[in-house]
């Protein structure tokens, strides 16, 4: 998904916040455009030239979020990953991804954000969504209500609750090992 503004663009890379910012960016810009549905890339996005951010967050939080929503909504039959990876136990998920998708969370991150620091504007972490987005907002002078976004409320959030993602400290690191250009490029802890 791409939201266009008046001065600037965000690419929604999925499971790192984007309902929530989509929302927020409703509520609290009055220059909403148009939002392009899809989860197209930093090439493929409409507002080629604009002011452009996104937001990522740490490769093992992205992988638990991603292996709960499948969980709680339902595998994909037609996504390859899903084809390739699903199990309902997260330790054989994340075995699956090793074995098969290494490095899958890195390559979708730069598919948004590019391979260095020129390609983007901004890239916000998920850990500090609100923040980061007044903070992108603001670089791109894009006009905004800073207390009705930091009101909005919560979007799309897994329950944790549901499901174990208990994983073995072998597993885990596996795919850190397999993530650790984009932990590098923005400074993710392996502990994080």
């Amino acid at each position: 998904m791409c939201v266009i503004l008046h001065r600037c663009r965000f690419l929604h890379i999925p499971k790192t916040g984007g309902t929530w910012v989509r929302n927020a960016l409703n509520t609290a810009c009055p220059n909403v455009a148009k939002t392009a549905y899809g989860h197209g890339g930093l090439q493929d996005a409409p507002g080629q030239g604009m002011f452009t951010f996104a937001f990522i967050r740490h490769p093992w939080s992205w992988w638990r979020s991603y292996w709960l929503f499948k969980r709680t909504l339902g595998w994909d039959l037609k996504n390859r990953l899903d084809i390739m990876c699903m199990d309902n136990v997260f330790e054989r998920f994340m075995t699956n991804v090793a074995d098969t998708e290494e490095g899958h969370c890195t390559r979708l991150f730069e598919n948004f954000v590019g391979c260095d620091a020129t390609d983007i504007q901004f890239v916000g972490r998920s850990e500090n969504l609100v923040d980061h987005l007044v903070v992108a907002l603001q670089r791109a002078d894009e006009p905004f209500n800073e207390q009705r976004l930091r009101e909005t409320a919560i979007a799309n959030a897994g329950n944790y609750k549901l499901f174990s993602t208990r994983c073995s400290a072998e597993v885990r690191q596996r795919i850190l090992d397999a993530e650790h250009k984009i932990m590098t490029r923005f400074d993710y802890a392996a502990d994080d």
